[in-house]
């Protein structure tokens, strides 16, 4: 969510801006859940986004 500060910030300073953000884990909406966050879940999903994104930008 920091996203939206840097690039207000980036912008203010007259620099030009190109911004990607991937959703690396699924919100646990019902605080009766016994689902939780999980961090490790997060830091996997970030390993194999920026995997496909370097096969797509590869053309594979």
């Amino acid at each position: 969510m920091s996203t939206v500060h840097e690039v207000i910030v980036a912008r203010h300073c007259g620099m030009r801006v190109f911004a990607l953000s991937l959703i690396t884990n699924k919100a646990v909406m019902n605080y009766d859940s016994e689902e939780k966050a999980n961090h490790e879940e997060v830091l996997q999903t970030g390993k194999q986004r920026a995997e496909q994104l370097e096969r797509s930008r590869s053309g594979g």
